[in-house]
């Protein structure tokens, strides 16, 4: 987000630098990038609960306590993160385009 600095506040105890907001143009963009770092948290959490799930009625179905849920967890774990790694790659891509 670019915008204009401006060092003039209407308040008398906030004082300092202070960045005019950018053209309308610029907003639609910087929402856009809002919601796409947004969701990040959201597909790492639903990545290790996926997992997390599939590997509890595994072990439920076969009765084999504790080890589908652990070895799923860990791919709930590391689908999360990948999801993560090409999402930030993704949106770096975007954001140095877009410069």
């Amino acid at each position: 987000m670019q915008g204009r600095v401006c060092y003039w506040s209407s308040f008398p105890w906030q004082r300092g630098l202070w960045i005019v907001p950018p053209q309308r143009e610029d907003k639609r963009k910087v929402i856009q990038q809002i919601a796409s770092y947004s969701t990040l948290g959201l597909e790492m959490g639903l990545a290790v609960a996926v997992g997390v799930g599939i590997g509890y009625y595994l072990d439920k179905w076969l009765g084999t306590e504790p080890w589908f849920l652990i070895i799923f967890l860990f791919f709930g774990i590391v689908a999360g993160f990948r999801s993560l790694y090409r999402a930030l790659k993704r949106l770096e891509r975007e954001d140095r385009g877009g410069s």
